[in-house]
């Protein structure tokens, strides 16, 4: 399994798991909502490895990334409820992620080295 595919599959459980809980604490950073910074910063991180993962084109990746954020909010419809605001934050955290790569070429460079297997050249 490439390196960065691996990263994305442990991010997905990680946002998954912190879906299911009955409540996330916040780390209290004093931006918007509770909690809505951490949504970005974790779905930022999604982005990037969404682009690392795949060879695709960003809209794409946009859709997918969105997509995600919003089965990980219907998630919380039986513990927490959905909050349609929580999907948009979602998004802007991965678009955000895909801008950071698409604007850095450095990072770009770094992601193909860790879509390539173990052991290939």
């Amino acid at each position: 399994m490439r390196p960065v595919f691996a990263l994305l599959v442990l991010e997905s459980a990680l946002l998954v798991g912190l879906s299911l809980l009955p409540a996330v604490p916040s780390t209290g950073v004093p931006v918007g909502r509770p909690g809505d910074a951490e949504h970005v910063a974790l779905y930022a991180v999604y982005g990037v490895l969404l682009v690392g993962a795949f060879k695709k084109r960003w809209p794409v990746l946009l859709v997918a990334g969105t997509d995600f954020g919003l089965f990980t909010e219907a998630l919380q419809v039986v513990s927490r409820g959905f909050d349609p605001l929580d999907v948009v934050i979602n998004a802007a955290g991965v678009a955000l992620g895909i801008a950071l790569v698409y604007a850095a070429p450095v990072g770009r460079k770094r992601l193909s080295r860790l879509r390539k297997k173990p052991g290939a050249s």
